[in-house]
């Protein structure tokens, strides 16, 4: 038996984004050169980093994720989930087909057992599970404000947690405030953007998550057509370094960056 004591240790990571007119382009590229895709909740807490600003593309730049899933359980009750973690589906090829067999309402059709994975990873963490009687009272764009916004069944698991869903809508309307008045009201205006009638599908449904861009002043919050663009952030291997021992000037000296990485990612990614 050993004494020693495993510590944790960080990785400084370059990100890089991947965008195409499709999301199967997308995706693709992504896989070619090795990166690894970051799903929304890692996404966020990105954003959430004290050093992004409004002025910064780590806050700015709209970006796509998996994934919604809209279907019925093994009981027949129609249910929508939203899952942060890997899956099967959520693979070029696999969209790509997807494509090729035809669109529901614009969203990819998953095989019946492909849903049932899903809804069996159910954890109030990575994977959420809701009633889709609760979307059914909402309109398929809900112009609302951050308080209405936490009571729409869609953004605590779009968000991964209802303590981040809280942190991201309250720094986007102070970083408004912060950084310039005139776009003070526009902090406190949210669109949410979700297809109902995929919720009366014969056959489960499949979106991307996207956060980002603005339709008439407002923040965008979307379940996205599977068949649009996107833009996904992927992250390689970097170096590894005793963040005690260096300042983030000296890492930012040290580290060669692409063309997105004005920023560490240091969120509890493991290689």
């Amino acid at each position: 038996m050993t004494n020693d004591i495993q510590i944790p240790q960080r990785r400084m990571v370059s990100a890089k984004p991947f965008y195409a007119d499709r999301t199967d382009k997308a995706l693709k590229t992504l896989e070619i050169e090795g990166y690894t895709l970051l799903h929304m909740p890692l996404l966020i807490d990105i954003k959430l980093d004290p050093s992004v600003s409004l002025h910064d593309k780590a806050w700015n730049e709209s970006f796509t994720a998996p994934l919604l899933a809209t279907g019925k359980t093994k009981g027949g009750k129609k249910v929508v989930a939203v899952s942060h973690v890997e899956t099967p589906f959520f693979k070029s090829e696999r969209i790509k087909r997807m494509l090729q067999d035809g669109l529901i309402n614009h969203a990819g059709v998953l095989d019946t057992q492909e849903f049932y994975d899903i809804l069996n990873l159910e954890d109030e963490k990575n994977v959420f599970v809701r009633d889709a009687k609760k979307f059914e009272k909402f309109p398929n764009q809900y112009y609302t404000n951050i308080e209405g916004a936490l009571k729409h069944p869609f953004i605590i698991p779009f968000f991964g947690g209802k303590q981040r869903a809280e942190a991201y809508l309250s720094k986007h309307k102070e970083i408004y405030k912060t950084f310039d008045k005139k776009l003070e009201n526009t902090g406190d205006r949210i669109t949410i953007w979700y297809l109902t009638k995929d919720i009366n599908s014969d056959k489960p449904l499949g979106r991307i998550l996207n956060l980002g861009g603005y339709y008439k002043d407002h923040l965008i919050i979307a379940a996205s057509d599977i068949s649009g663009q996107g833009q996904f952030l992927g992250i390689r291997s970097g170096l590894l370094y005793e963040i005690s021992e260096l300042n983030l000037e000296e890492i930012m000296k040290a580290i060669n960056f692409n063309e997105f990485s004005d920023h560490l990612l240091k969120y509890g990614y493991k290689n």
